[in-house]
């Protein structure tokens, strides 16, 4: 066994198949998974897997989490959920500063129009009150 856990990117098709086999060996709930896990220097995509399916986090969450760039996935869902739970649109873009740059649209895709109208005009997009849902958002993307 290896001092140290092979690292895959999360965009590779050898992390989807490790992160699979993980969340599969977890929701079979057999005893020792862990320990063959160990003994077989499988990748971090498989932990991966296994984290999110034994702590009932929704699938891929730390795929998503790793592709933004954060090593923990409860601090990456911290952070899509400040953006969530932002009251008005200085709230919003005061969380939205926090969340990468690649996940910025993902973490408005929840918000209402009226409050991504606001956070645009806020970001100086003119005639904001006019945008579509996904105009404000790529707005506020591309301004902030």
């Amino acid at each position: 066994m290896s001092s140290t856990i092979r690292d895959l990117a999360p965009d590779s098709p050898e992390y989807a198949r490790d992160y699979r086999l993980g969340w599969n060996a977890s929701e079979r709930c057999s005893e020792g998974a862990l320990e063959r896990a160990d003994a077989r220097d499988v990748s971090h995509a498989w932990y991966d897997g296994y984290m999110d399916s034994a702590t009932g986090r929704v699938k891929w969450t730390y795929r998503e989490a790793r592709r933004a760039g954060f090593d923990d996935a409860e601090a990456y869902l911290a952070h899509v959920s400040d953006v969530a739970n932002a009251s008005n649109a200085d709230e919003l873009l005061s969380a939205l500063a926090t969340v990468p740059v690649v996940e910025r649209a993902t973490a408005l895709a929840g918000r209402s129009v009226a409050m991504l109208r606001a956070a645009a005009d806020l970001c100086g997009v003119g005639d904001a009150d006019t945008l579509s849902k996904r105009q404000a958002i790529a707005a506020i993307v591309e301004n902030f």
